[in-house]
């Protein structure tokens, strides 16, 4: 009987995926493929499709061409996939008239949990991601934006999702707040063990998260790998650039020479 072993299995797979709006194809010919229980980054500037293949991964829209499939799932609009997921935008898109406590438990709104099965979920995920207990009770406008971000962070790992689904989470935050928040997700999702999609245009964001980066300009793929890989043996000039101007270019030489 042949063995498995060295070979990898890939549980996420788009397949000659394209979505078209407007009779422009936004994304076009997308293949990729990616592991479970890593951090994937998807990167590049404004228009180039990121988060459009944040949006499929998600089920809010579907391709218009090609086949993808999530851990075995085809119809990406399932109940049983939606529950596998978790969603979190920038400013971690609360409800205004909630209160934090009730914009996080209303994801549990349908979940067979007891009453304290939930406030003991809500208890642990509040002290993970290092939010004062106390701001349970207060309204998104009294919270500042790294307050508001661990909260929709919160009522996404509060359902205990597969998958995490991250569309520029840190984009809004003043740089020390960044950084901070930076290294508690990142502690957080390998804690977790999670298979993560992180979109961002920051290529440093990139680098510190991704286990894999997936470069997007104008809806195509210009190249997929690890942040070493893309420094080192970028696919085209446009990879490089892209680098050199969000690094400066003596860490780039560095990183391309380094052992």
């Amino acid at each position: 009987m042949p063995s498995n072993e060295g070979i990898v299995f890939f549980m996420i797979q788009f397949n000659k995926i394209a979505k078209i709006y407007n009779r422009k194809y936004v994304l076009k010919d997308i293949n990729l493929s990616f592991k479970k229980n890593k951090t994937h980054v998807f990167i590049g500037s404004s228009g180039s499709g990121k988060t459009t293949l944040l949006k499929l991964l998600a089920g809010i829209i579907t391709p218009d061409q090609g086949e993808l499939q999530v851990f075995g799932h085809e119809d990406l609009r399932s109940k049983d996939y939606l529950s596998k997921l978790g969603y979190v935008v920038q400013e971690g898109g609360l409800f205004p008239h909630l209160s934090a406590r009730k914009n996080i438990l209303l994801s549990l709104k349908n979940s067979p949990m007891k009453p304290k099965e939930k406030n003991e979920a809500l208890i642990h995920f509040t002290r993970l991601v290092h939010l004062n207990e106390y701001l349970l009770d207060k309204y998104p406008h009294e919270l500042s934006g790294g307050q508001k971000q661990r909260v929709g962070l919160i009522r996404a790992l509060i359902r205990n999702p597969e998958i995490l689904l991250l569309d520029e989470p840190l984009g809004a935050l003043d740089p020390i707040v960044r950084a901070d928040l930076q290294t508690e997700l990142k502690d957080i999702f390998q804690s977790l063990n999670k298979t993560v999609f992180f979109v961002t245009h920051d290529m440093n964001e990139g680098a510190f998260f991704g286990d894999s980066i997936t470069l997007l300009d104008n809806g195509l793929v210009i190249q997929n790998g690890t942040f070493e890989e893309l420094v080192r043996k970028p696919k085209n000039d446009f990879v490089t650039k892209f680098i050199k101007s969000q690094l400066s270019h003596r860490l780039v030489q560095e990183l391309a020479h380094a052992p």
